[in-house]
């Protein structure tokens, strides 16, 4: 069956609108949790302020290194909605930040705390730019994932199907929505990779100066976007060594290529003695360097890959939001199909040479332009402690897709291809919207008390805030169990913002002791209003080693630790109980 073309259109525009919605609620969440987004805000800043770029050692734990265009295009922005006291010295970090990064939840997934000033309608100068800053990046998005259908058209010009799975893979891959709803140059960076894919397979198919030359500008661009942009001759420079009608032309591209972005490799080796800056950002973040001199050790960074594998599906913020589980198995499995597909097509391919007609020069580049961006992950993890990032994979995103989609549309032979295809994309949707509503935004809020609670408990701490209660009412568990203890606060008026609040087994500090900025680091107390009520949970696994029946006293209260002191407790009779106000007891038992 095939499809035409304004089905296909209303298929496309469709998913690219999905796309955009999810970035834009992806775009709403807290300020600078994403990754490095307030160090990229603040080159965004400096050069609107000094109208020059900032020196790249000269931002400890920062960007100043980066390549310059994509805060060059940010100008404008800047200029309409300025920022004069943003300072990033004054973001206030969450001192318990990334708790627990592989488990589930909101305790402590922030980097930073956050107050309703940031939420709608933004009453900070900063909150307002942010957000239209963050616009941006959603419309590079959305190029992205445009110049992946017209990619996808170009090279399979009679399989529709295939091009609307690979668009959709592109689209509702839950990772490149959240990046592309962040400030940060990696928005620029994909769809300077997507398009230098597209403009390199037009060349391979018809080589004239022209596309040459509009190759060569693009890819100078790459080059002002960020380093590893450089990878991207690897791949063309495969293309163009197999195909002796290329050479010619590439003259032209490599001369337009060093023209445009060359003079920043030549600023960093005349000021730094590097040619792409890796000395002036291990100046500025010397605790990044794997070696000390900033030599790469590969087998560190094969190791530390793996993580790398996770957060290139759905790993969010500062990498502390994990999905739940099934969402990685969604991917694991389609990347199995997808594998599966791959080999019985080329088995297939194998057997029947003489039917099965292949673009051997343009698959081997797609191949190469997919493969080169593991190889990236790879030696950024060898070189920095920050390199396993899986997103270092999405300037090829396109071609991944396409892989994707040609091993699994192998499997559609003998299923009825728009209904395969609409399962696989339904199945995509739903993905993505687990990943932003119930992964994503839950990740910066406080839990909200339930209706009943199980054990109620009343106990006043100054005139400050309310512990209502605790559940679940018997606290018990077997040694190596894991455990969820929840305790119910109430606000009775705002305090200062280094309160926390701890949760401590006086009687074994090795079986519970937890301390917090409240609402699991997401209600500081200096955003409290009176009577605002909230949960704390503490997922808990009690350490192997613990007898049973054995017990243990839970205390709970308030302690300000710049000056060390908790705060007194009363019982609801106006009792003082202290500074060590029991809650409950923790019983050990024996494992069923």
């Amino acid at each position: 069956m095939l499809i035409n073309a304004p089905y296909e259109r209303l298929w496309i525009g469709l998913i690219l609108a999905i796309f955009v919605f999810l970035a834009l609620g992806f775009s709403l969440g807290a300020l600078f949790e994403g990754p490095d987004e307030a160090a990229h805000y603040n080159f965004v800043r400096y050069v609107q302020a000094n109208r020059n770029l900032p020196p790249a050692d000269g931002d400890p734990y920062g960007q100043f290194h980066q390549a310059p265009l994509y805060y060059l295009l940010m100008q404008p922005l800047a200029i309409l909605f300025p920022d004069p006291n943003f300072d990033r010295a004054e973001l206030r970090e969450n001192p318990n930040h990334a708790y627990d990064i592989t488990r589930f939840g909101n305790d402590n997934k922030n980097l930073y705390l956050h107050t309703r000033d940031e939420a709608f309608p933004y009453r900070t100068a900063t909150a307002r730019a942010v957000h239209v800053m963050r616009l941006a990046s959603v419309l590079m998005g959305a190029i992205t994932v445009w110049l992946a259908y017209r990619v996808t058209c170009f090279v399979w010009s009679e399989h529709p199907y295939r091009r609307i799975l690979t668009v959709a893979i592109v689209a509702f891959w839950p990772q490149f929505i959240y990046l592309s709803s962040l400030i940060n140059n990696d928005n620029l960076m994909f769809l300077m990779g997507t398009a230098s894919l597209l403009l390199m397979l037009q060349q391979q198919a018809n080589p004239t100066w022209k596309r040459a030359a509009i190759l060569g500008l693009v890819l100078g661009a790459a080059l002002l976007t960020k380093a590893s942009m450089g990878l991207l001759a690897i791949p063309i420079g495969i293309a163009t060594i197999i195909d002796k009608r290329l050479w010619k032309y590439a003259i032209l591209t490599a001369l337009l290529t060093i023209a445009i972005g060359g003079w920043w490799y030549v600023r960093n080796y005349v000021t730094y003695g590097d040619w792409f800056g890796f000395n002036a950002m291990f100046i500025a973040w010397s605790n990044q360097a794997i070696n000390p001199d900033g030599s790469p050790d590969f087998a560190i960074g094969l190791s530390r890959s793996v993580y790398a594998y996770s957060s290139v599906w759905a790993r969010f913020g500062q990498g502390a939001i994990a999905m739940p589980l099934w969402i990685y198995r969604v991917f694991d499995y389609l990347l199995i199909i997808a594998g599966i597909g791959l080999i019985g097509r080329f088995i297939r391919g194998w057997k029947n040479r003489q039917t099965i007609r292949v673009n051997v020069r343009q698959s081997v580049f797609i191949a190469a332009f997919a493969l080169v961006w593991i190889g990236s992950i790879i030696s950024a993890a060898s070189v920095a402690t920050a390199g396993n990032q899986g997103r270092y994979l999405f300037p090829g995103i396109v071609a991944w897709g396409m892989i994707l989609a040609l091993g699994i549309d192998t499997w559609f032979i003998r299923i009825p291809r728009a209904i395969a295809t609409a399962i696989v994309c339904s199945l995509l949707i739903i993905t993505s919207l687990t990943a932003l509503f119930v992964g994503f935004y839950p990740s910066y809020r406080a839990l909200p008390v339930p209706d009943e609670i199980a054990r109620p408990l009343g106990i006043r701490y100054e005139d400050t805030a309310e512990l209502l209660g605790i559940s679940p009412l018997d606290l018990q568990g077997y040694p190596g169990e894991t455990i969820t203890v929840e305790l119910y606060w109430r606000a009775l008026e705002s305090a200062a913002p280094t309160l926390q609040m701890y949760l401590h087994a006086i009687n074994g500090e090795d079986v519970l002791w937890r301390d917090s900025i409240p609402g699991n680091g997401n209600r500081p107390a200096d955003d409290w209003q009176p009577d605002e009520t909230w949960s704390e949970r503490y997922v808990v696994t009690l350490p192997v080693t613990l007898e049973p029946d054995t017990n243990y006293i839970l205390v709970a209260g308030l302690f300000d630790p710049t000056t060390g002191t908790a705060l007194e407790a009363f019982d609801g009779a106006g009792n003082s109980l202290s500074n060590t106000p029991f809650i409950a007891n923790l019983t050990i038992i024996a494992k069923p």
